[in-house]
């Protein structure tokens, strides 16, 4: 049994040199709609690759997850994954 709050893979990271901090850059976030859904994307960079992600604004559930070199692919991606999943979201008449 290690130390606490010890791990074998930080040890292992931290004798080659590598950094276990990762910045997070270029934050944003933006509301917009799809198929008649709020949907809320947030995409930022860490290192040099862009992540992306996109909710349902309501229950803040996520929708979709993407990665890719740009800003712009990432959220491409994102947004084209959670319109096909918006799209068999059965609606409800209240």
């Amino acid at each position: 049994m290690g130390q606490p709050g010890g791990s074998a893979r930080r040890a292992r990271l931290l004798s080659v040199g590598e950094s276990l901090i990762m910045n997070v850059e270029d934050h944003q976030e933006r509301s917009l709609e799809i198929d008649g859904w709020p949907v809320h994307l947030t995409s930022y960079r860490i290192g040099e690759t862009y992540h992306c992600t996109a909710d349902n604004v309501s229950p803040g559930a996520s929708l979709a997850r993407a990665s890719a070199a740009t800003r712009e692919e990432a959220e491409a991606a994102a947004i084209s994954k959670a319109k096909d999943r918006l799209a068999t979201t059965k609606r409800h008449v209240v």
